[in-house]
């Protein structure tokens, strides 16, 4: 394990849900957290310093390049520099193509899709100089079942496309040493998503705080350890060690319901 104190985690999205209870992890190892929203990020980042880290709330829309190149220069000005690089903005429109508007369409391509890779190529020059690089994304295992796209193809399109784009760049910057993974909750996770997602109830569901311990365990570990992993959340928490579950469960005893593309 390496200190995750005093470096600097850039979280795309992380002003609410998984991505606010990953900065929450790591602020309470003294991290430096770059949290954005489309909107007001003002009580997140007051949250992240009362758990003991630094932060910086930028507001971003990800399908411009030009904010995306302006967050990442902003964030090099404040802290000079980028250790880790988070992929979780996610758009969820989980109906078929038929019922799905052009402008929905362009969202969910731009921030599944687009500004990941744009993200990525502008932190590159940071990461690069990094002690120990890392990438994460919060995408799912390549699972070309047609049972996933069925009823959904944008979104299953868009989030598969975030997924070969760990495989992809895991091998590109892997002369860097800059680790390239991705992350996948094993269940569905109680988030302001689950409005998009008809038959599920928060009772079935577990808390974010157990992808926030995930990626901590990852983010932590020497980037050349591994890279062009897909790791399900309580995957890699039980190579640590962790075999009681039921702390994440937002009602323990209940049964759980498996997320998307998980067999």
């Amino acid at each position: 394990m390496t200190a995750i104190a005093d470096k600097t985690i850039f979280i795309s999205g992380g002003a609410r849900g998984i991505g606010l209870a990953v900065a929450l992890r790591l602020a309470r190892d003294g991290a430096r957290l770059v949290i954005t929203s489309r909107s007001d990020t003002e009580s997140a980042v007051a949250a992240i310093e009362e758990a003991g880290g630094r932060a910086l709330g930028l507001t971003l829309d990800m399908d411009d390049p030009q904010q995306i190149d302006r967050a990442v220069a902003k964030t090099a000005d404040h802290f000079g520099g980028i250790d880790a690089l988070v992929h979780n903005a996610s758009q969820i429109h989980l109906g078929p193509l038929e019922r799905i508007s052009s402008r929905a369409l362009e969202v969910m391509l731009a921030v599944n899709t687009h500004g990941p890779l744009h993200l990525t190529r502008a932190a590159l020059p940071h990461l690069r100089r990094a002690t120990n690089p890392h990438i994460v994304a919060m995408a799912p295992p390549v699972n070309m079942s047609r049972r996933w796209f069925t009823g959904r193809t944008p979104y299953a399109i868009t989030k598969l496309s975030l997924s070969m784009m760990v495989m992809g760049l895991a091998e590109e910057f892997r002369r860097y040493g800059i680790a390239v993974n991705a992350v996948w909750p094993l269940t569905v996770i109680d988030t302001a998503a689950l409005k998009h997602a008809q038959h599920v109830k928060a009772e079935n569901c577990r808390k974010p705080e157990i992808v926030a311990d995930a990626l901590h365990v990852l983010l932590t570990r020497p980037a050349r350890i591994s890279t062009g992993r897909f790791f399900l959340d309580e995957e890699l928490l039980r190579e640590y060690g962790v075999s009681d579950f039921r702390r994440y469960a937002v009602s323990p005893g209940k049964p759980l319901m498996s997320d998307l593309f998980t067999d």
